[in-house]
């Protein structure tokens, strides 16, 4: 089966470092693994498949044109697209409504009852994300999502740093988001995004806590923390328990206080059962299934 998985393009960064294309990617890739000849390119795609998977974000009818003229001159038996839950009655409906009668929805989580076209695929973390039992953890990663609408690293407090600096004086404070955030200089160093996945996911590897800066719609890089070992420190309620293992769960709003309980974690336990429930080639074969499904 030749089976196409595209996004956007995002030139504005770097090459497989936005979350479509880090998705698209990892999909692809274990797809081949399964035996398919499947894989990921960034639009504008010409050429015929018997399945293409939009990897880009769900949005609603303004995005799915823009989707639809930047996907002229492609085509396919079926078509699917991936989003992060069941879509009924959501603003990106129409985008869903669009593929769903031409193939299907593959969805990452069941936050929604999903519609007889939406499938539950789960999430995978590719494998270039590992734990290292060897490594000392002396990290901690504040992650600050930032979108067109919202840069949540301007409502960080970076007075907070003071107490986990004094608590905590032997560790390394990481801070990641937009490369502008005024501020970045608060931290120790700063991940801007844009960075390559694979360089950036190198920063989890002697992590022991990462702290998300807001609520998190789905939560790749939470997940693949946990895989490298790290705990999740956040107020409870801000990681959807489908993202969340149990062992790393550490729900406490005092940095410092977060921070010792996570350096106390079993990391190996976190690292394990991650890696089991973001298996990458159970999810792509979830995918195979419901494109065969719907075949």
């Amino acid at each position: 089966m030749k089976i196409l998985v595209f996004s956007l393009r995002y030139s504005k960064f770097g090459w497989l470092s936005v979350f479509p294309q880090v998705r698209g990617h990892v999909l692809a890739k274990y797809l081949r693994q399964l035996g398919e000849d499947a894989e990921f390119r960034a639009l504008p795609v010409e050429g015929h498949f018997d399945v293409a998977i939009c990897a880009d974000y769900q949005g609603d009818a303004r995005w799915l044109s823009l989707l639809q003229e930047r996907m002229t001159g492609l085509t396919a038996r079926r078509m699917f697209c991936m989003v992060d839950y069941g879509v009924t009655k959501h603003p990106s409906a129409p985008m869903a409504e669009w593929f769903a009668a031409r193939g299907g929805v593959l969805c990452h989580l069941r936050e929604r009852s999903l519609a007889a076209h939406e499938h539950y695929i789960g999430l995978g973390v590719d494998d270039v994300v590992r734990y290292d039992p060897t490594r000392a953890r002396r990290t901690v990663l504040f992650d600050f999502p930032k979108s067109a609408r919202l840069d949540t690293s301007t409502l960080f407090d970076v007075a907070r740093l003071d107490a986990v600096r004094r608590a905590h004086a032997g560790y390394r404070l990481l801070g990641s988001g937009g490369p502008d955030s005024p501020i970045r200089d608060a931290f120790d160093a700063w991940i801007p995004y844009g960075t390559p996945h694979d360089d950036y996911v190198r920063y989890f590897d002697d992590c022991l806590a990462f702290i998300p800066g807001s609520t998190e719609s789905m939560g790749l890089a939470v997940a693949e923390a946990q895989v490298a070992g790290a705990a999740i420190v956040c107020p409870e309620g801000w990681i959807k328990p489908e993202i969340l293992i149990p062992a790393a769960g550490v729900h406490e709003t005092d940095l410092a206080r977060g921070i010792d309980r996570a350096a106390r974690c079993d990391s190996a336990r976190i690292a394990a059962e991650a890696a089991e429930r973001f298996s990458p080639v159970a999810m792509a074969r979830r995918a195979l299934d419901a494109i065969r499904a719907d075949g």
